[in-house]
């Protein structure tokens, strides 16, 4: 009863990873999107609901940004200094 209990935890963890990586889009993704935007990454860290990304902008200001990482919607800009 124990090796069962123990495997049916691993399976779910398992599959709840998979899902999880399913619903976030990959980083190029991300990048593409902030590029869009008008920014230049310079630098990209992914948490597991959001993603810090150090940027420039068209006028070469550079800022750190949060950024939800399933709908790419930025939640937060700060100037760098």
């Amino acid at each position: 009863m124990k090796t069962l209990m123990i495997a049916m935890i691993c399976v779910g963890a398992l599959t709840s990873t998979t899902a999880l990586a399913q619903t976030q889009p990959k980083l190029s993704t991300q990048i593409a999107q902030l590029e869009a935007k008008g920014y230049r990454v310079i630098e990209l860290e992914a948490k597991a609901d959001w993603i810090e990304a150090e940027v420039a902008s068209a006028d070469g200001q550079r800022h750190e940004l949060v950024v939800d990482a399933k709908t790419g919607e930025i939640l937060r800009k700060q100037a760098d200094d």
